[in-house]
């Protein structure tokens, strides 16, 4: 009868004290506290705060005797699980992934019941609460990199998410130092200033560009990627045998290159390409760039003879050019022979 219980106790050391059980050897006590059923007890002990083992023993003085459970019990203290190595960009684009890796420290993996980032587009501080979260990415393997990861698609507008990396271990919540913040950008646009699409062969293609809404030290690569065929869609930098990286391109772009044109008439097919924060970026289209021979420039006629006041009257004929390719043409003339 509970009635007849005048006193119980949890009575632990951190040295065993073996047999026979006598609470009297245990220098720390913590008393029972009714259950929910009559006759049931519990207690909760704070353990010590470095790894050890502590030993206890379940005691009660019933009816003036004194009673123990069968046997002096163990409890491993261990160091307390960590989550940490948490490694994921700053920066993402619009509808971009968010890639989050992190390792669990401390506790053998298979013990992780649960692990996961939670996220959202409002930051909710301290302290850390993953059900204020109302997305979650579930972790997968994250080897050989790290224990896990998680990958999420940010949202379509620029911003910011929010978010804390979580486990449950042995029934106990912990969580990554602190809420995480990924800065959500606009796509970058790679657009082209001005173009060489016609020239003469042996002549010298020119490409200027301009990449817009991300800062030039985000851009880790980007060339003009050319063939003499054309690879169409979808665009893609390696269907291209030749590469020409982009250079400071001041004042009239970002960038620019120079490179020789074909040395037969004939057309070069190109892209620009960037790789902004691991991700690859093209201007609109492939384009075309066309090698035309040299036109021939003939004297037809001329005046031999001009009287004083007069005009003197030329006449020539230039095959070959495209109307449009012609930008300039005269007679240059001087009363001295050059």
């Amino acid at each position: 009868d509970a009635g007849d219980v005048t006193h119980t106790a949890i009575h632990w050391d951190t040295t065993s004290h073996g047999e026979p059980l006598d609470f009297n050897n245990y220098p720390n006590a913590i008393l029972g506290e009714m259950g929910m059923m009559d006759g049931h007890y519990h207690a909760n002990m704070t353990a010590p705060s470095s790894p050890t083992t502590v030993y206890y023993i379940l005691h009660a003085i019933v009816l003036d005797v004194h009673i123990y459970a069968e046997m002096e019990y163990m409890v491993e203290v261990v160091d307390a699980p960590t989550i940490d190595d948490v490694m994921f960009h700053d920066m993402v684009f619009a509808e971009g992934t968010v890639t989050v890796m992190w390792n669990v420290s401390m506790v053998a993996l298979e013990d992780v019941t649960h692990t996961a980032v939670h996220w959202d587009t409002t930051s909710f501080g301290e302290p850390l609460d993953f059900t204020n979260y109302a997305n979650t990415a579930a972790s997968e393997d994250g080897s050989p990199d790290s224990d896990f990861k998680a990958m999420f698609t940010a949202p379509a507008t620029p911003g910011s998410v929010f978010f804390v990396v979580h486990a449950i271990i042995m029934d106990e919540h912990f969580y990554a130092e602190m809420e995480y913040e990924v800065g959500v950008m606009d796509m970058p646009e790679i657009s082209v200033v001005d173009i060489t699409d016609r020239l003469l062969v042996d002549g010298t293609v020119k490409v200027w560009w301009d990449i817009d809404g991300v800062d030039m030290g985000d851009v880790a690569h980007t060339a003009v990627h050319w063939d003499t065929t054309s690879q169409g869609e979808p665009l893609d930098f390696n269907n291209y045998a030749n590469a020409v990286l982009g250079m400071d391109g001041d004042p009239d772009s970002d960038y620019m290159v120079m490179f020789d044109g074909p040395s037969a008439p004939g057309s070069i097919f190109l892209v620009v390409h960037a790789i902004v924060m691991e991700e690859h970026f093209y201007a609109e289209m492939e384009y075309e760039v066309v090698a035309v021979a040299p036109p021939t420039l003939t004297l037809v006629a001329y005046s031999g003879v001009a009287y004083l006041g007069e005009n003197a009257k030329v006449w020539w004929d230039i095959d070959g050019a495209a109307e449009g390719d012609l930008t300039h043409t005269a007679a240059h003339w001087d009363t001295t022979s050059h």
